[in-house]
């Protein structure tokens, strides 16, 4: 924001009140963020003062008028100390040295820290609210609450999870700041802002359905956001985390803003998504809401590892009984596809029986399998009249695409595999059969990169693919005969471009520091084909992309509701 307009705002009231959440348990800390406003309003003020052509007396800003929560009695202390020096120093930058001695003892009062943990008391408590009041100062909350997943909560943070958020379980796979945005959606009121540091997460995934429909049915929205980045501090072993500053307000008519690293745009509405478009949130669908190939989980075997084989025990197997070559298949789930490991499983066909029971290795590994069974729950019993064979058998009849479960979210693209139907896809995997190769085309896209880095769901710093939540959503235009066969030449090059870099492991190829030039190319070209079918040129950028595929999906899913709302 120019210095103009921060300048005219600040002038329409200096009692404005502050009340930070960070740290531990959302404590001030330090007091870092309380110092930093303090003396950014100090700025304000004294630039203020100067374009009036006022005196510089003492400030209309009160330490009193900021408040914080911190956990710790020894922090608590430091944030009010560090509240009166930091008025001290303002005093001397912008009254004088003379005059700010003058003013600093006795020590008068200083911010109002409270001791607690944020998450168990009533914010209204510590700053009361006058909502309703013309003549009340604005309230803005801002803080930095903790980063830990819902794995990583110990005992009491899970207690006070559950607190915020009452004893439902939805919330309980969600990462610990969602609490402290919960509770500043039951703080704002009119007249309140709220502006919190948090985790990139809870604006993707699973965290979206789970979080934010009940704080946009509150009325509350996003009135502004900072696109993900990383952030580090000079901690040890500190490896950074991806985090967001999104700000709440109840407040709908103003303007909205997106930042990224040195751009400001103005945004009509910003999702939970953090993109220019409307509240809604992306749902999991069943099959594809835009007509695509179904993609499936790859076969579970429940079968306690016993029909999988590795290439000794294969080369072992088939140097005394050659014809057993029948009943194995080459498998792949997502480490296989990405690393080239080369791993073996039993696929015996009923009328292939009686060649499986004259081996004796495999007749063993079958007799495994019938006990690890005997001992499961309801759906192992119904395997055990079929020990031989996997739960699920799947298998495509010309090509099979495979889909990887988890890919790291700093490559460039979803590698995804084209293979022959004698490989069986694991359940470590997703598969789409016999489809045509345009679906290989929309997959390797860079518009469903970023579809699944907004969509999906996270497992560390991987990306965890949902056919439900990532394809069966993903926003498609009615693809032409002519559309396909051009999607379907592009995705030909990316395989040939692959295939010219043998032996390298799709993981070498797809390392976002090494990826062969041609590969990167034919990305591009089929990227360039793609993108022109969307809106007849390239997108300029990844915002771009998302604001479109968001517009499509917003769309369609009116159609469907308009359609069942129609049906008799």
């Amino acid at each position: 924001m120019d210095k103009l307009e921060i300048a005219y705002n600040a002038e329409k009231s200096w009692s404005t009140a502050f009340v930070t959440s960070s740290e531990c348990y959302g404590g001030v800390g330090s007091g870092n963020f309380l110092v930093i406003a303090y003396i950014r309003m100090r700025e304000i003020e004294a630039e203020v003062q100067i374009r009036r052509g006022e005196a510089n007396d003492r400030s209309w800003i009160k330490l009193e008028n900021f408040y914080g929560i911190e956990l710790k009695d020894f922090a608590a202390e430091v944030a009010r100390l560090s509240l009166l020096i930091a008025e001290f120093q303002c005093d001397v930058r912008f009254i004088g040295q003379k005059e700010a001695k003058a003013l600093v003892l006795p020590l008068r009062k200083t911010g109002r820290i409270k001791q607690g943990n944020a998450l168990r008391i009533d914010w209204s408590e510590v700053c009361p609210l006058t909502a309703g009041d013309a003549s009340a100062p604005e309230t803005y909350v801002c803080g930095n609450p903790p980063y830990l997943g819902g794995k990583k909560q110990n005992a009491a943070q899970k207690e006070d999870m559950q607190k915020v958020f009452g004893k439902g379980g939805s919330y309980k796979n969600l990462d610990y700041i969602c609490a402290f945005i919960e509770m500043a959606a039951s703080f704002i009121s009119e007249g309140t802002k709220v502006a919190l540091v948090t985790t990139s997460s809870v604006n993707q995934g699973t965290h979206v359905p789970t979080l934010w429909p009940s704080i946009f049915d509150r009325g509350i929205s996003i009135f502004f956001c900072y696109q993900p980045f990383k952030w580090s501090n000079n901690a040890a072993n500190n490896a950074g985390v991806f985090v967001t500053i999104i700000g709440l307000s109840s407040d709908s008519t103003g303007t909205k803003y997106i930042f990224d690293d040195s751009n400001r745009k103005i945004a009509k509405s910003i999702n939970a998504y953090l993109v220019d478009g409307s509240e809604q949130i992306v749902e999991s669908a069943s099959s594809s809401i835009f007509g695509l190939p179904k993609m499936i989980t790859g076969n579970a075997a429940y079968d306690g590892g016993h029909l999988f084989v590795d290439s000794v025990f294969k080369e072992d197997l088939l140097t005394k009984f050659p014809f057993a070559s029948e009943i194995l298949c080459r498998v792949s789930g997502t480490s296989e596809f990405n690393d080239g490991k080369l791993r073996w499983c039993l696929w015996i066909d009923n009328d292939q029986k009686e060649l499986a029971n004259s081996i004796p290795e495999v007749v063993k590994r079958i007799g495994k399998v019938l006990e690890y069974r005997q001992g499961g729950g309801e759906v192992a019993q119904t395997l055990i009249q079929r020990p031989h064979q996997f739960r699920y058998r799947h298998r495509a009849n010309r090509s099979q695409i495979l889909v990887p479960q988890i890919s790291a979210e700093q490559r460039p693209y979803l590698p995804v595999g084209f293979l022959a139907p004698d490989t069986v896809i694991t359940h470590l995997a997703h598969v789409i059969y016999d489809s045509e190769l345009y679906a290989f085309s929309l997959l390797s896209s860079k518009l469903h990169q970023v579809w699944l880095r907004t969509v999906a769901g996270r497992l560390g710093n991987g990306i965890r693919y949902s056919s439900n939540i990532c394809w069966n959503t993903f926003p498609v235009p009615l693809l032409t005969e002519k559309n396909k066969s051009d999607l379907n030449r592009t995705a030909e090059d990316i395989l040939l471009a692959r295939e010219s870099c043998f032996p390298k492991t799709i993981a070498d190829l797809y390392d976002p520091e090494k990826m062969p030039n041609n590969l990167r190319e034919a990305h591009e070209r089929n990227d360039e084909v793609l993108e022109r079918i969307y809106i007849g040129r390239r997108f300029k950028n990844d915002t771009e992309r998302l604001e479109k595929l968001f517009e499509f999906y917003t769309k369609m899913t009116a159609k469907s509701t308009i359609r069942k709302a129609n049906l008799p």
